[in-house]
Order: C-alpha cells, then structure tokens, then sequence
C-alpha cells in the first residue's frame, strides 16, 4: 500500500507541474502530503503487524494480523519518535526515519486541519523524498533493530 500512496502522492503533484494553473491546485497538493505520511504510517503498521502476527499469511491469523495493523496510533508513535531520550538508542537509520515521521505529520496536520495553509510544489515534493527516505532508511537495518522499533512505537515504556 505504501507504494501506491506514494505513486500517487507523485502524480498529484506531476498533474501541477505545468505552466498553467490546475483547477482544484491546492487540493491535490494537500492529498499529495497526506499520501507522503500515510505511505510512511502504512508501512511502519505492516512492519509492526508483521512482527505481532506473522509475515506470512498462510500462517498466521488474518483477524490477528488486521488488528496488530490497525493497533498503530498516530499519536503515539509521534510522541515516541520524538522522544530523545529513547529514540538515540537506536540505529541513525531508525532516527532518521522517526525524524522525518514526525515533520511528515505535522505537515500532514497543517494539510489537513489549517484552512489557511497554502503548499508549494517543491515543499511537497521535498516531503514526498523525505517520505521515500525514510522507509529505504528503516529497510535497511537489521530485522532485530525493526522489531525493537515495532515493540518501542506499540506498547508502554517500562516504568
């Protein structure tokens, strides 16, 4: 799903890229930021749904899997990749991408809840490369430091 989000989030935008003004101009750069986030929240709930019930799924329960999937809170997982104090331990490539989470949601806040916002066409390609950064970043470290994320973004810090 990921994936799709972002080719559309790129296609709203290459709609834009002419000379002439587009009807509806702003609409599709506000959805083209929504994509760039959700692509990135999509992934990150497949990784933890994955972790909880299985990747495969013929071996796993598909209510289970749907549940871990849709167990991921915005929120929450702001609050954790913005949270220094826990967010250092773990590898660059996992800072980096809960860096760009959390700008890529308050953008996506201003898209959707400030009626007074007003989005560039490079602002928002930038954020769909930050996006695409992001997620080649988390897919490169190891499968151990993606299940600690998965644990770190889901369930309550030890005491």
């Amino acid at each position: 799903m990921h994936d799709d989000l972002l080719r559309l989030a790129r296609q709203l935008v290459s709609e834009r890229m002419g000379d002439v003004p587009v009807q509806g101009e702003q609409a599709n750069l506000r959805c083209a930021v929504r994509c760039a986030y959700y692509a990135l929240f999509h992934m990150l709930s497949k990784q933890c749904a994955d972790f909880f019930a299985g990747e495969d799924p013929n071996q796993r329960s598909r209510p289970a899997w749907v549940q871990a999937y849709r167990g991921l809170q915005h929120g929450m997982v702001r609050n954790r990749c913005g949270n220094s104090n826990y967010i250092i331990r773990f590898p660059t490539e996992i800072r980096f991408f809960a860096e760009k989470f959390v700008q890529l949601q308050k953008l996506r806040h201003s898209a959707d809840y400030d009626p007074e916002a007003r989005f560039v066409i490079e602002s928002v390609l930038t954020a769909i490369e930050d996006a695409v950064s992001a997620m080649a970043a988390f897919e490169i470290v190891s499968e151990k430091d993606k299940r600690a994320f998965a644990v770190y973004v889901t369930t309550p810090l030890p005491r």
